[in-house]
């Protein structure tokens, strides 16, 4: 059954994301990834609304926090996780600018 599940997130990665690099370390893991722009969140105590990067990828990757993820729309930290379902992980994703003096 985990199997049927894990078809079913891979198959929505592979529709709804985009070629990406899961940046680990030196490492960098060719993978599908969705971004979604501007996700309305509400604020640690309920106090206020924000919005954030949501960054989804295949679970089989083993992500953690403070891994990148370089996207056709940008470069992104995973600066914290919004749910792991063990098929599909999604994180907060911090948008990674690059500024020269």
């Amino acid at each position: 059954m985990l199997r049927a599940f894990e078809r079913m997130g891979q198959g929505v990665l592979y529709h709804l994301g985009e070629n990406s690099l899961l940046v680990r370390g030196t490492e960098q893991l060719p993978c599908r990834v969705n971004v979604e722009h501007d996700v309305a969140m509400a604020g640690p105590y309920d106090d206020a609304m924000l919005t954030r990067d949501v960054v989804s990828l295949p679970g089989h990757f083993l992500a953690k926090v403070g891994d990148e993820v370089i996207h056709p729309d940008g470069r992104y930290r995973l600066d914290g996780v919004l749910a792991n379902n063990g098929v599909i992980h999604r994180f907060v994703g911090m948008k990674l600018t690059i500024r020269w003096p």
